[in-house]
């Protein structure tokens, strides 16, 4: 019961603080882009990226303590994606359940990596476009699962191969790696967060608008970067602690006292980013 409740209580920190508590500032810039300049629509990419992971992992990790509760033991969902090396290693960390089942009903069937090059830089496409559209019957959807298919060939186009189990913390020399692997998906994610390819391309246009860097809405332009830098920064160090477990001795070290206090100051915060608009969750639509 207790790491039951754990689950469920970080589960709703990450959806109802870290997602929900940047949703009006993606809204605002994805409805019209062409209101705001460069910087504000990056601070909306970068907010949505975090959002949705936010979003999805917390509502997988409240399924998974909820279903412990009564003896039912889920797998994993996530496994800190935002740390992968390389876009390979991402759609092993990312949505695990539906990146298995693409993997092993799609991609493997149509003969995966073993029918030569070229027919695997097709699978791998194939399979992508179909993931997309698994989304919705949009071109920006469409366009998403093709630029992780173009990711993926090109990954394995250097001569990489599939990462096998669990990804180790990682190292200084990783970091650039795992900035350019995050931009990688950022990117892809505009035109996932899109209401269509117009409104992705004109997103992706006024990232080149330097003129204005006014943000109109609810948020100035100062208070949404040090929102999304704050709870970037809360995702991050949460994803890094999550990696090491089992590896670092801080854990045996950490008082019962300290643990409570996180819990009480992740309750305290709950309760007060809950008091806005309920904004349901994304992946309900899918």
């Amino acid at each position: 019961m207790a790491s039951a409740a754990a689950l469920i209580l970080t589960g709703l920190f990450k959806k109802v603080v870290l997602a929900d508590g940047l949703a009006a500032l993606i809204d605002a810039r994805f409805s019209d882009p062409s209101a705001h300049g460069a910087l504000s629509l990056l601070i909306g990419a970068y907010a949505f990226a975090i959002q949705i992971y936010g979003d999805f992992s917390g509502y997988s990790s409240i399924a998974r303590g909820v279903a412990r509760l009564f003896g039912i033991e889920l797998r994993r969902n996530f496994e800190q994606p935002y740390l992968s090396t390389n876009i390979t290693q991402f759609w092993r960390t990312w949505h695990m359940s539906l990146s298995g089942w693409l993997k092993d009903y799609l991609y493997i069937p149509m003969g995966g990596n073993r029918s030569g090059r070229l027919r695997t830089y097709r699978n791998l496409m194939i399979t992508m476009l179909l993931g997309g559209l698994w989304h919705g019957a949009a071109w920006s959807f469409v366009v998403w699962g093709l630029l992780h298919g173009i990711f993926l060939s090109a990954h394995r186009l250097r001569g990489a191969h599939e990462a096998t189990g669990r990804p180790a913390p990682p190292t200084r020399a990783d970091e650039g790696r795992i900035i350019a692997t995050f931009h990688l998906v950022t990117l892809a994610w505009v035109f996932f967060r899109a209401s269509s390819l117009s409104n992705a391309w004109e997103y992706l246009s006024g990232l080149t608008r330097l003129t204005d860097l006014s943000s109109p809405g609810d948020l100035s332009l100062s208070a949404a970067l040090v929102l999304t830098l704050g709870f970037g920064s809360i995702m991050v160090v949460g994803d890094l602690l999550d990696r090491s477990r089992g590896r670092w001795a801080w854990r045996e070290k950490t008082s019962p006292s300290l643990l409570g206090a996180a819990a009480g100051m992740g309750m305290v915060a709950i309760a007060v980013w809950s008091g806005g608009t309920a904004a349901p969750f994304i992946y309900f639509q899918f």
